[in-house]
């Protein structure tokens, strides 16, 4: 499908949204006129526009054809059940045919009492836990069918005017001055940082509890908050994370730092251990080095930077 199809078709299934290329802007001159050469060059390039546009529109419509040509007759008869499948069909939408879908194999049906229907896909979503057999890119492709589902029946359930307020507390600003641009912005992200903190909550204790313990530890003792921001950060993190505490990348892309007892030129949170001596045993459980046992553990920190309790 991906010599078959324009880029913004590929695009459009990948964000579940129609992208289409961008409308060409007409460029004036000083006096805010527009000279005949300019507007030569924006009717040609207007046109192209245009022309892809409806190509991109058509191709959408081919893929739907796809799509359903691909369902069998249990799935199309529950498609059917969908109050809004008749238009759906009619107008060849890809989008709203993929949300469809996904309602499909979650089965949440139409066809069940509405409330009940729209609790089930509540309930799900909000119980969702990584598995352990789970890779990280199943687990977000699932959470992220899951958020789409619950946003198909408009149960978006990470919508909450706490949010406005909390992040009007984080910036040391006066609530009862915020503008309803403000007041919108800071909706949008505690969504983002909601969805964040949910798939992160949700990963596999057994691979991602250091991370979760390392920004609990960084927000108690520094009230610097490291958590992801958003869930595309959230997935970055998971996808990035080694066993341990460790990233693979570079962690100050996602914000992430882990703090450290003492001041520069002190230890630094380095282990007082006797690190000249000649220990050839199992590396220490506590801090992870290699010249010392547990019991003789006294460091204020992992080798990987994780702050420890004394």
């Amino acid at each position: 499908m991906g010599q078959q199809f324009d880029p913004y078709v590929l695009a459009s299934i990948e964000k579940m949204q129609v992208t289409l290329p961008p409308e060409p802007i007409i460029v004036t001159e000083a006096d805010g006129s527009i000279s005949k050469m300019e507007e030569i060059k924006y009717g040609k390039k207007y046109d192209r526009w245009l022309t892809r546009t409806e190509k991109v529109e058509k191709e959408l419509k081919q893929v739907y054809s796809i799509y359903y040509g691909q369902c069998d007759e249990t799935i199309k008869s529950s498609l059917a059940e969908d109050t809004t499948f008749k238009q759906v069909n009619e107008e060849k939408d890809l989008i709203q045919l993929y949300r469809i879908l996904q309602s499909v194999n979650f089965s949440y049906k139409p066809s069940q009492e509405p409330i009940l229907t729209m609790w089930n896909a509540k309930r799900d979503f909000i119980n969702l836990r990584q598995q352990k057999h789970q890779s990280v890119q199943e687990y977000y492709e699932r959470f992220v069918a899951l958020k789409e589902v619950n946003e198909t029946l408009n149960t978006n359930i990470h919508d909450d005017l706490g949010f406005i307020e909390a992040i009007a507390r984080e910036k040391g600003e006066d609530l009862a001055l915020l503008t309803e641009a403000d007041k919108t912005e800071y909706m949008e992200q505690g969504r983002e940082r909601m969805l964040a903190i949910h798939m992160l909550m949700g990963a596999d204790r057994d691979r991602f509890g250091s991370a979760i313990e390392d920004f609990e530890c960084a927000y108690l003792m520094d009230r610097k908050n490291r958590y992801p921001k958003t869930l595309h950060d959230c997935y970055t993190l998971l996808k990035g994370w080694k066993k341990g505490g460790n990233m693979k990348q570079n962690p100050l892309k996602l914000g992430v730092s882990f703090n450290t007892l003492g001041n520069e030129g002190d230890d630094g949170g380095t282990a007082l251990v006797n690190q000249g001596n000649k220990y050839r045993g199992p590396p220490c459980s506590r801090c992870g080095r290699n010249n010392h046992p547990t019991a003789k553990c006294i460091a204020k920190r992992h080798e990987d930077g994780t702050l420890l309790h004394v």
